[in-house]
């Protein structure tokens, strides 16, 4: 119970976010039929359910076939819900997520052009030119391998601390997750009447089903809403399923795994708290499997470093020898506020050495590539990575930023405007930590961006943040440029007592994120 078997490169639902599934179908198993237009199976009481459960998500997905097809707006609709959602200090609509091989998708469609939230698109290789080009200014277009995988998604959203996902279509979409085993609830609502056109596309595609007469599902509700009857039912994940083995996602972005816990905040339709009304939160327990792409990720961009470290760490498996091998990866279908997040995994890290006194402007250390420790250099390339993820804006900066303990092992990170157009990096990796913690005492705050020491969108500056918090050690790549304050974070910091490292060899990377401000047409 709690792990999918390790040796095929499934997620452990531990370490994934808690996936449910939204279906209308008619009588006779049909999604939509084959006239120009949609085809509507549920009335104006199924919508408001259907805007209740989204109300309690983190992100909503659909296929890029669902977007040229229905146009939809992925929105709370509820003015109530949303104000609620912003009260919990999330955004107001969840994250908008969809899944494509070709890259084509119209910028013009609801998905990219109603709301403020972010948007993910998660693209074949072989799309990836395309896609960029067309929708790189209106969402982050991330390269997901030759091949799409749920596993491969879902590993990704985890890692953005999003940690219940509604899949809301289309068929395609939906019978990967269920096919994979990586679905905890279905919520089928059955329409009263028939479709009866064997062309038409149906809910789900022929394939082996982790569930089957052998292997029920477990009705967990049924219900009348307006002439529709919805079914829910929880899909008992943790059973072991022989999904294909993963591919790492092109681009070696680290996986950081979020476990998904209850959200006493967050109430389930039916009216209870938590993630899934009458189970168990979900343990904490990283997997086997997970250190195994954590380990590999971590050390191929080590290798990639300008300054590769010394002695690489040793691998997680028992006796150093790899993971069994798995079966071929399999294809993806033609088209388809913070709480306590966990912690990101580990990385493999050295000793910080011993620092000599400070010099430069205000008391900084600046430390060259050669001299700076692998550690510092690892962890600050991470902050610029998750800098890249940052919605874009032409009136602020995006940033990155990670607290790493003094044991190595990441506490907490965010990026601007994760949640709230208004937020800097800092604030948000910070407001994911009790204060006075005592960890914070000997942890480092890695940012992409020194951190701001004036600011106007909310009472106090984030180095002023990081001085209330406690922590004693800031590492940062690019040295704030006057462009839309005065800055002078770094200097709050050394008078307050911090240690302050600069590491410009890696502001190039830092400034690339923000070329749209350092360098307007």
């Amino acid at each position: 119970m709690g792990k999918y078997r390790v040796n095929r490169g499934v997620l452990p639902v531990s370490e994934r976010p808690y996936v449910v599934v939204s279906c209308a179908v008619s009588v006779d198993g049909y999604i939509d039929d084959r006239a120009p237009s949609r085809l509507i199976l549920s009335g104006d009481e199924d919508l408001d359910r259907v805007d209740e459960v989204r109300a309690g998500c983190d992100a909503i997905m659909v296929g890029a076939s669902t977007i040229r097809r229905d146009n939809p707006r992925l929105v709370i609709r509820s003015p109530a819900r949303r104000a609620a959602r912003v009260a919990r200090g999330q955004p107001e609509s969840p994250v908008k997520v969809t899944v494509t091989a070709s890259g084509d998708l119209p910028p013009t469609s609801s998905f990219f052009t109603v709301g403020s939230s972010p948007r993910l698109v998660y693209c074949a290789r072989s799309g990836l030119a395309v896609a960029r080009a067309r929708l790189s200014a209106l969402a982050e277009v991330i390269d997901a391998a030759d091949s799409p995988s749920p596993a491969l998604i879902l590993n990704d959203l985890a890692a953005r601390f999003l940690r219940k996902v509604l899949l809301e279509g289309g068929g395609q979409l939906a019978t990967s997750f269920l096919l994979a085993g990586l679905v905890d609830e279905l919520h089928l609502v059955v329409a009263p009447f028939f479709v009866g056109d064997p062309a038409a596309p149906r809910f789900a595609g022929p394939g082996i089903y982790p569930h089957d007469a052998a292997s029920r599902m477990e009705l967990a509700e049924v219900r009348q809403v307006g002439d529709v009857v919805l079914l829910r039912y929880l899909m008992d994940a943790r059973v072991q399923w022989d999904a294909p083995a993963e591919q790492a996602p092109g681009g070696a972005q680290p996986v950081q795994a979020a476990p998904v816990t209850p959200d006493p905040q967050v109430a389930t339709p039916n009216g209870t708290q938590g993630a899934v009304a009458g189970r168990q939160s979900r343990p904490a327990a990283k997997s086997a499997a997970a250190e195994h792409i954590q380990w590999l990720r971590q050390t191929i961009a080590m290798l990639g470093a300008e300054e590769a470290p010394a002695n690489l760490p040793a691998p997680p498996w028992p006796g150093g020898a790899g993971p069994e091998a798995g079966g071929a990866q399999a294809g993806w279908p033609s088209e388809p506020a913070p709480s306590e997040p966990a912690p990101i995994a580990p990385a493999p890290v050295q000793p910080v050495p011993a620092e000599p006194a400070p010099v430069g402007r205000g008391g900084v250390r600046y430390v060259e590539m050669a001299e700076a420790a692998s550690v510092d250099l690892h962890w600050l390339r991470e902050a610029i990575e998750l800098s890249r993820r940052c919605p874009p804006s032409h009136t602020a900066f995006s940033v990155g930023a990670i607290i790493v303990g003094a044991d190595g092992i990441p506490l907490a990170s965010g990026y601007s405007r994760e949640r709230d157009l208004r937020d800097h990096a800092e604030e948000v990796a910070l407001a994911r930590i009790a204060p006075g913690d005592p960890r914070l005492a000997g942890a480092t705050l890695y940012s992409s961006l020194e951190p701001c020491g004036v600011r106007n969108s909310r009472p106090r500056p984030c180095a002023d943040l990081i001085i209330g918090a406690g922590i004693p050690r800031v590492v940062y790549a690019w040295h704030e440029p006057p462009l839309l304050a005065a800055g002078g974070g770094a200097e709050m910091l050394t008078a307050a007592g911090a240690s302050v490292i600069e590491i410009p060899g890696l502001a190039a990377e830092a400034r690339a994120t923000n070329a749209h401000l350092t360098h307007p047409r």
